[in-house]
């Protein structure tokens, strides 16, 4: 499930673009043009239109005028091949999120388009002049994304930042782009991520376990008194030309990897980890009735015990299951990086190799001896389609437009070699 967020200060707007029919004609719900309300705490569901919540927003925002961008707006889509969400599954997405990023309490609404996506409009100004922040909302929508991802089974989409983008290195950019492989250290940074996202809280040994499933070599780099500083990464079967593997440090392939980040996040529980202990203790508490004549601080323990208990058996079945889950989500996210490149690779003008760069000499020189087709707007292949054209149709003439490619002054056909 991907969330792109946005701010604004143009509520009306927003909800004339929301419920009506989109630039393309594109937002059709239920057989009817436009978005519908599906849920939040301001308008009513099934309404066609944005004057009530609109209104109602704007009375909100009007309480703080000097928030200039008052409105947050979040989409949030499925990914092809998911399964159809129905709108009860939306509304308790979007609750769960609000929750999670701290603005459940604001007035917000759920409109939804089409069978994949929906929209969440929020404003960060209650009805009593106080403010939500928001802040580093994209990393809590992040996180939040995840679990629920977990929770319902959908699609793990790719979490990219600044602090997780791996640097590359000019060499690197350039054989990727000659190639159109991707670069080692950005997939190992895509697969270490995943795996990060999917164990967190649950410790190092589940850790590398997980790293293991996702194809990925691990050493951790211990101090001589013991301590661990950190871990270093490679990838199975990528070596240099010498045949030795090739390591990279937690730090080189992204900020987030370094052990001053990594360490606490693999001991501190994550939404996803969070929310099953959540649903431990309350299935315990519920299935622990108190007996006839029990003191109740004899049952509170009681309840207590059973749900240190079952808390114990959920997490330990999450680490079983932990390192299936991140080896899936792992390959995923590299698949994604591959296949970015590999397009980056049919478009990039860098990436001609010297047969291309041949045949747009070609095609050009063919442009200056009056060939009748314009070269402005056309691709390399249209181009190298062309100059195919014409060899096929005059030898001569295609020989005439070699030479021309190659220069005045040169010796055209070897004669005099």
């Amino acid at each position: 499930m991907i969330a792109a967020i946005s701010r604004g200060s143009d509520v009306a707007g927003l909800g004339r673009y929301l419920h009506g029919p989109g630039r393309a004609n594109e937002h059709v719900y239920e057989g009817r043009s436009g978005g519908a309300v599906i849920g939040g705490n301001l308008g009513a569901d099934g309404d066609r239109g944005p004057g009530t919540w609109t209104l109602s927003m704007r009375t909100a925002m009007d309480a703080r005028p000097d928030v200039t961008r008052a409105v947050w707006h979040m989409s949030l889509r499925t990914a092809p091949g998911d399964p159809v969400l129905s709108d009860a599954v939306w509304r308790d997405v979007a609750q769960g999120m609000g929750e999670s990023m701290g603005w459940a309490d604001r007035p917000w609404v759920v409109v939804r388009h089409a069978e994949d996506h929906v929209h969440v409009v929020v404003s960060r100004v209650g009805f009593d002049g106080s403010l939500w922040a928001g802040r580093h909302d994209f990393r809590t929508a992040q996180q939040a994304r995840v679990a629920i991802e977990a929770e319902l089974g959908l699609s793990v989409a790719p979490t990219r930042s600044q602090d997780s983008a791996p640097r590359l290195r000019r060499g690197e950019v350039a054989q990727g782009l000659r190639t159109g492989a991707a670069p080692a250290r950005e997939v190992l940074a895509a697969r270490v991520g995943a795996v990060v996202e999917t164990t967190r809280g649950l410790g190092r040994e589940t850790f590398e376990q997980a790293l293991s499933e996702a194809g990925v070599v691990v050493r951790a780099n211990v101090a001589s008194t013991g301590r661990v500083s950190g871990y270093s990464f490679a990838l199975e079967g990528y070596q240099d030309e010498a045949g030795a593997q090739v390591w990279f440090k937690g730090s080189a392939l992204g900020r987030d990897l370094s052990w001053s980040r990594l360490g606490p996040v693999l001991e501190v529980p994550g939404p996803a980890l969070e929310q099953v202990v959540a649903q431990a203790r309350a299935q315990t508490a519920a299935q622990t009735p108190r007996k006839t004549f029990e003191l109740a601080g004899r049952h509170a323990a009681r309840v207590a015990a059973a749900q240190e208990g079952a808390v114990a058996r959920r997490v330990g079945v999450a680490r079983v299951q932990a390192p299936r889950v991140a080896g899936q989500a792992a390959v995923h996210r590299s698949r994604q990086v591959r296949a970015r490149w590999a397009k980056r690779a049919e478009v990039s003008p860098r990436l001609l190799v010297p047969a291309q760069r041949a045949a747009l000499a070609e095609v050009k020189a063919l442009h200056a001896v009056s060939f009748p087709t314009p070269l402005k707007g056309q691709t390399l292949r249209q181009r190298a389609a062309a100059l195919k054209a014409v060899q096929d149709a005059s030898p001569a003439r295609a020989r005439t437009v070699r030479d021309v490619a190659r220069g005045p002054g040169r010796d055209p056909g070897g004669l005099s070699r």
